[in-house]
């Protein structure tokens, strides 16, 4: 069951994509119905947030930042992003 009506060939646009989760559901639906993403994300600066993050969330970044350095990527969330899209295409072709 979808939360939301998609239909054949919509796009889905998303203004603020941050670790781009609805890349992925979008990925997923694609299987079913074709259907097209645009994601919008400023590059924010994970080492600047981290700074002021607090509890859980300095957690999630701190790993978001090992990630990066584990790509070989600046520590930005758009890299986050777009490496999540990639597994997510990796994965939607293995099955």
């Amino acid at each position: 069951m979808r939360a939301i009506n998609i239909q054949q060939d919509d796009i889905i646009l998303d203004f603020f994509s941050g670790s781009a989760a609805t890349a992925e559901a979008v990925l997923t639906l694609s299987s079913e119905i074709k259907c097209h993403f645009i994601m919008v994300q400023l590059q924010e600066n994970l080492d600047k947030t981290i700074k002021y993050a607090t509890g859980n969330a300095k957690t999630i970044l701190a790993n978001a930042i090992t990630l990066c350095d584990k790509l070989s990527v600046p520590h930005h969330l758009t890299e986050i992003g777009k490496e999540r899209i990639r597994r997510a295409g990796e994965k939607i072709l293995q099955s």
